[in-house]
């Protein structure tokens, strides 16, 4: 592979600085696109045999977790890949930063090290000691955790309750996933954002499916037949409002 593409590949990832370099200019990236790094490199090393690829995308997770605020164990959204400072100082587990647990986890199932799952654990203890406000997930501030950064929620973080799930946890995610689905049941979809009244604060609706992600995985820890129905209530909504058929490609679903 690498040699195929000219050892593009792992230009690409050979130093932090050189992230830019995925098709990006700008100076300021997302946590998020650092450690979605690790399950694709991890794989590709172990299917080819060649571990550098595991290894520099190690490079840039570890990067991140030594810049965690470490007296609450929190990290930003955006960071300057050049000096190490998180630039939007906010922190949650949605838009800008959702991939960063969720490939953690993942991580340690796939790779079995266990420091994956440390790392996770503690990441998790402090979401839900800053973040979690039941049934609620509310930025905060990542030097004073405290004081909530936001009002409102984004659709993306919807997929926390299942990575719970995961875990082990069934209780917080249950009460999460509850009020998404208050939310759903009050405009028929998951606004991209909405305040803490359940008001839209974002109107779009892009098809994500964290929500109904989640939903699976409360299905099957759980057995109950309730998360079916949502499923269903969600397919139903869906085929009402963003079903577009076409004579010659047949069906599809359309954004709103």
């Amino acid at each position: 592979m690498d040699d195929a593409l000219g050892k593009f590949s792992l230009t690409l990832i050979d130093t932090l600085d050189t992230l830019v370099m995925l098709n990006k200019t700008k100076e300021f990236e997302e946590a998020v696109e650092q450690s979605s790094l690790i399950l694709e490199f991890a794989a590709l090393s172990r299917f080819t045999g060649a571990s550098i690829s595991e290894e520099y995308a190690q490079k840039a997770l570890d990067f991140l977790w030594e810049k965690r605020q470490h007296s609450s164990n929190l990290v930003g959204i955006t960071i300057n890949i050049h000096t190490g400072v998180w630039v939007c100082k906010d922190s949650g587990v949605g838009e800008g930063i959702d991939s960063y647990y969720e490939y953690i986890l993942k991580a340690y199932f796939l790779l079995g090290d266990d420091s994956f799952l440390e790392r996770f654990n503690m990441h998790c203890d402090a979401v839900m000691k800053y973040i979690s406000q039941p049934p609620l997930l509310l930025d905060v501030h990542i030097h004073k955790p405290m004081l909530n950064a936001r009002t409102w929620m984004d659709s993306l973080l919807a997929f926390f309750p299942g990575l719970q799930v995961l875990k082990g946890d069934i209780r917080p995610p249950v009460e999460t996933h509850e009020m998404l689905y208050e939310v759903i049941k009050k405009h028929n979809f998951l606004p991209e954002a909405f305040a803490t009244d359940f008001r839209v604060h974002w109107a779009q609706h892009p098809l994500r499916p964290e929500f109904a992600e989640s939903t699976y995985f409360l299905y099957k820890a759980t057995g109950d037949p309730y998360y079916l129905e949502e499923g269903k209530t969600l397919i139903e909504n869906l085929s009402k409002s963003t079903l577009w058929v076409c004579c010659n490609e047949g069906r599809s679903y359309r954004k709103l």
